[in-house]
């Protein structure tokens, strides 16, 4: 028997919904996947055509850009665009699909001459940034640190002031002391479009050589967008764009006490927004420890099966406990996995395995059968408590084991135990899930 279990998070916004019993139903929402754009169509020579557009797709939202009949813009709460007409998601290398990219930049390389007065500034007295053509939005890094930000204002012709935290983010910004490198990307994709039919095109995730993530230089860049089949050209802006993986969007949070709030960003486990600003593998959320109880039961081998069943004429899995919402993992390690669903003497039947294959004569298998709340007289005397990584962890992933788990959850700095069962909990991005609490 394994007694697994530990964790912690946090976030602000909603009022959990009270349920009778004392249980209390708390819905985080799916977050993410805003941005904003202005898009401008050009002739092939670089002509404006008719009136700018602007668009806007909320975090969470649903928005299209409805550009032709052949291409309309979305995003999911992750990842980048892609067009709704031909495809269902972000495909890489590919989407949007019937369009293709292209933006210019150059680099300028230095080394700070010094300190400035104003936080987030950095100085350059070997420079005119003026005359080297930076712009207010080109993206600024600091080469020694990783940290980044975006121009947002000159104080000189050597002086730029930097924003630290756009919301295009994902890395820590940093300040510059005298010292430091640094490398800004000056987009001059539209100074001279008269060229535009012949430049070299790209998909959008694929158009530019920088190697950092797509949204720490999309903003501000100077891009052409070409629709392939239409033969139509747009020249493209981006003024946001929300990513990350570990970063809340001003969500609700469940606000069980004075120290623990928890929260979910974008993607990743849920962390205490008291004391955390993301999550944090192994730890989070801060100031809670989790447990998990339930039986390893294998390996065992199977006599038969299918995609959707596991048979074994050597075992009652109905003597045995095996409930529904069992994990069922083939061949240790593999990663092939299912839930059960109906339990027969002899027969499991389980979801198709993810994330392919079947179960068949002489396959290896092992069940995780919780067993989590069958007898509580334990859960604050010799049960064991971790973080809620660990507690969850089977030998898959969080997403695939947490939904029906009967976790208990300590509040440490409060003495205090908590029944938790998700009912819902959004893989590859978005932030979503839900749960029931309840104190005992």
């Amino acid at each position: 028997m394994f007694r697994l279990g530990s964790a912690s998070f946090f976030a602000r916004g909603s009022v959990p919904v009270p349920v009778p019993s004392g249980i209390v139903h708390f819905i985080h929402p799916n977050t993410g996947g805003g941005f904003i754009y202005d898009r401008q169509e050009v002739s092939s020579v670089g002509v404006p055509i008719g009136s700018p557009v602007h668009f806007e797709h909320t975090n969470g939202g649903s928005e299209i850009d409805t550009i032709s009949t052949l291409v309309k813009i979305t995003r999911g709460y992750t990842r980048a665009i892609y067009n709704t007409v031909t495809e269902s998601g972000y495909n890489g290398g590919v989407s949007p699909a019937d369009t293709e990219w292209n933006v210019s930049y150059s680099q300028i390389f230095g080394t700070a001459s010094g300190i400035l007065p104003i936080p987030w500034s950095l100085l350059d007295s070997t420079k005119d940034f003026v005359a080297l053509g930076v712009k207010i939005g080109s993206r600024v890094v600091n080469t020694s640190t990783g940290g980044w930000g975006v121009v947002s204002a000159f104080m000189d012709e050597h002086s730029l002031l930097i924003d630290p935290s756009p919301s295009n983010g994902g890395m820590s910004p940093t300040a510059f002391v005298a010292g430091d490198s640094y490398e800004i990307d000056v987009h001059n994709g539209w100074d001279d479009l008269t060229d535009i039919a012949t430049r070299s095109y790209q998909s959008f995730d694929n158009m530019t050589g920088i190697e950092d993530w797509l949204g720490q230089w999309l903003i501000g860049a100077e891009l052409v967008m070409h629709l392939i089949t239409d033969d139509r050209y747009f020249k493209v802006k981006f003024s946001d764009w929300v990513s990350g993986t570990k970063w809340g969007i001003n969500m609700p949070a469940d606000e069980i006490s004075d120290a623990v709030y928890i929260q979910r960003g974008i993607e990743e486990g849920i962390y205490n927004e008291v004391t955390e600003s993301s999550y944090t593998n192994d730890h989070s959320p801060d100031d809670t420890e989790w447990n998990w109880e339930f039986d390893t039961i294998g390996p065992g081998t199977a006599t038969g099966g299918s995609t959707t069943t596991l048979e074994d004429s050597t075992v009652d899995f109905v003597a045995m406990g095996i409930k529904v919402g069992a994990i069922v993992v083939k061949a240790v390690g593999a990663g092939e996995w299912g839930t059960v669903s109906i339990v027969a003497a002899h027969t499991l039947t389980v979801s198709a395995l993810w994330p392919s294959g079947a179960f068949g004569l002489g396959d290896t298998y092992v069940i995780a059968n919780s067993i989590g709340w069958d007898d509580l007289s334990d859960a604050k005397t010799t049960r064991v408590y971790t973080d809620f990584e660990t507690a969850l962890y089977v030998g898959v992933g969080i997403g695939i084991v947490i939904v029906g788990a009967e976790l208990l959850m300590h509040i440490i700095s409060e003495n205090r135990y908590f029944k938790v069962k998700f009912s819902s909990w959004k893989k590859q991005g978005g932030g979503g899930f839900v749960y029931d609490r309840e104190e005992i």
